[in-house]
């Protein structure tokens, strides 16, 4: 809750953690909650995948996801607790858009990394070119680290993930073609 609009930091939060609330930086929350389920979230929640083609054949694709997770408290900085994001493909040989294709299996298209200055934007590049041409799926598996938690806590044990896919909906640019052999 908040009773102001104005100031971000006039909220009602608890860390046990060391940490000075600044305006320009990010603050430390726990899990992430919601009004329509009586648990919070655990896992990762992948919030956004996209996937920008090459300028021309046997270039690599460029791939992004947003991952949000709890943000943890280390020496009194705040860090990200997503430990790995790595995305996936499914050849779509139907072309339905959808990951249900007989035999079909999703595939590490590459590992991703933290891109600098943030805490929830993680990107790489995918090299498709020996690929079959037609219709892919891009997924993205995001792990935490159940570690980083609070002082006085003690970890889970249980390393969170999560997976999530772009559906193949090519109005909004998410389908991936390739029109070469």
């Amino acid at each position: 809750t908040a009773n102001s609009l104005n100031n971000p930091f006039q909220k009602d939060c608890a860390i046990n953690k060391t940490w000075a609330a600044e305006s320009n930086k990010p603050a430390p929350f726990g899990d992430y909650i919601s009004f329509e389920k009586t648990n919070p979230f655990s896992q990762p929640i992948v919030a956004e995948v996209k996937a920008i083609a090459p300028g021309s054949c046997g270039q690599s694709y460029q791939l992004t996801a947003k991952v949000q997770d709890v943000l943890a408290v280390q020496n009194g900085v705040v860090v990200p607790s997503v430990q790995a994001v790595s995305f996936y493909y499914w050849y779509d040989t139907d072309g339905d858009g959808t990951a249900n294709d007989v035999g079909g299996v999703w595939t590490n298209a590459a590992d991703a990394t933290l891109t600098a200055s943030t805490l929830n934007s993680w990107s790489a590049s995918w090299n498709a070119s020996g690929l079959a041409k037609g219709k892919y799926l891009i997924g993205v598996q995001a792990v935490d680290d159940n570690t980083k938690v609070d002082d006085g806590m003690v970890p889970s044990g249980v390393n969170n993930r999560t997976f999530s896919y772009v559906a193949g909906d090519n109005s909004a640019g998410n389908e991936i073609y390739f029109n070469f052999l």
